[in-house]
């Protein structure tokens, strides 16, 4: 520890410390730091799902995120019949695709677009491409009993 001399140059005060209570050169006053905080939920998630990982896409080894591995490992299970993924994929799908919505179909037609809906519905009734609106078209109505009883299949008598 270097000794005072005799004579300071300055006065002790305040911001100007003694000089065997100064700190040393290269040594700071908190050696350890500060404490590192803990980081909440939705910083360790982002840092996880930007990690990256290697693939092997079609015989080559290719680096992609965490986020996208799992997105494609969903598109994967989806296309090989796995409902839950299905729905997951599409609700992902629905919630973040930017497409504009669809057009309103809440708006009422024009008289011209009436009278070329009339004609045309009236065209295919006419040459029975189309069935008659009161279920008049001589065949019985469609049964509502399908044969399934919740997943089961119902036992057919036999």
């Amino acid at each position: 520890m270097p000794r005072p001399p005799k004579d300071p140059p300055y006065t002790v005060g305040y911001g100007k410390p003694p000089v065997h209570a100064r700190f040393r050169p290269g040594q700071s006053g908190n050696p350890k730091g500060r404490k590192k905080q803990s980081r909440n939920l939705s910083t360790e998630v982002r840092e996880a799902l930007s990690a990256g990982i290697v693939i092997n896409d079609g015989g080559r080894k290719k680096r992609i995120s965490t986020q996208r591995g799992g997105i494609l490992m969903l598109i994967q299970k989806a296309l090989k019949g796995d409902l839950r993924a299905l729905s997951l994929l599409l609700d992902l799908a629905g919630r973040y695709n930017d497409d504009p919505p669809p057009p309103s179909t809440d708006e009422p037609l024009s008289a011209d677009e009436e009278a070329i809906l009339s004609a045309y519905v009236a065209d295919r009734l006419a040459d029975g491409s189309l069935p008659r609106p009161n279920g008049d078209n001589g065949q019985a109505p469609p049964s509502k009993h399908t044969g399934i009883v919740g997943k089961r299949r119902a036992r057919r008598p036999g």
